[in-house]
């Protein structure tokens, strides 16, 4: 966990991307401050350093969070995988509520893998499956959504931490861990799936990506290093400010 939120807190993670970037290790010290703990920085490496605790559990309650703009059925086009979906947010939400946090991030993992990989079945992509549907894991779902420019790259990044919470499910990895997810695990956690939600649904209707074309090369050359460019995607129009709010499909 603690590998995680220093990738989370990395800037070099972030290039061309410093608002994303801020915002990300705000809200992380917004988090971390209740258990005592900042983001500092030492020899230009992202650290934990220890600090006053200054958040009780009713402030903890106003943070600011990533909600959640949209229903799953903007996201998951199957009615009855959509059911099944709603079913298991509200699981997670019921476990959070009476204290359940491992069982409740367990869920929100299970669910994030589910809603990607209906993406990955049901979309056109502009990218190739790197193997098959069935042989593909959450890490794998992650990375397919965000090269077909489905989610941000700031979910993209603090996704690993959802992967690594649900992957206690089985509790000898608790055990390796040495951490049980609590209040705080959740905090960090949710807004994860609430801002992959938010992509998933913003980019549903857009036209898949066009791979990215290898530049001239020599033989015996590899792929030009410059070939991909930044460049605005859905995702990242659908989450700049407008009076009309976030367009979606099915």
């Amino acid at each position: 966990a603690k590998r995680a939120v220093l990738r989370l807190a990395n800037r070099l993670e972030y290039y061309n991307q410093q608002q994303e970037y801020h915002a990300t290790l705000k809200r992380l010290n917004e988090i971390l401050v209740l258990d005592g703990r900042r983001i500092g920085e030492e020899g230009g490496q992202p650290v934990l350093t220890r600090c006053e605790v200054g958040f009780g559990d009713e402030v903890r309650q106003q943070l600011p969070r990533v909600e959640l703009k949209v229903s799953v059925t903007e996201v998951v086009s199957d009615p009855d995988l959509a059911a099944t979906v709603q079913l298991r947010l509200d699981e997670a939400r019921t476990c959070y509520e009476h204290g359940a946090y491992t069982s409740a991030v367990i869920m929100l993992g299970s669910l994030l893998e589910g809603v990607l990989a209906h993406a990955a079945q049901v979309r056109a992509a502009g990218v190739r499956m790197p193997k098959p549907l069935r042989n593909m894991g959450l890490n794998d779902f992650v990375d397919f959504a965000y090269e077909n420019k489905w989610i941000e790259h700031d979910a993209k990044l603090a996704s690993e931490l959802v992967r690594h919470y649900r992957n206690l499910v089985h509790p000898l990895a608790e055990k390796r861990t040495g951490h049980s997810p609590n209040r705080d695990t959740l905090d960090m956690c949710w807004p994860v799936v609430n801002a992959t939600l938010n992509d998933l649904a913003a980019t549903a209707a857009a036209p898949p990506i066009p791979p990215t074309p290898r530049a001239p090369a020599e033989r015996g050359r590899g792929r030009n290093p410059h070939a991909s460019a930044q460049r605005p995607t859905p995702a990242s129009v659908a989450r700049r400010p407008s009076g009309g709010g976030t367009t979606a499909g099915t």
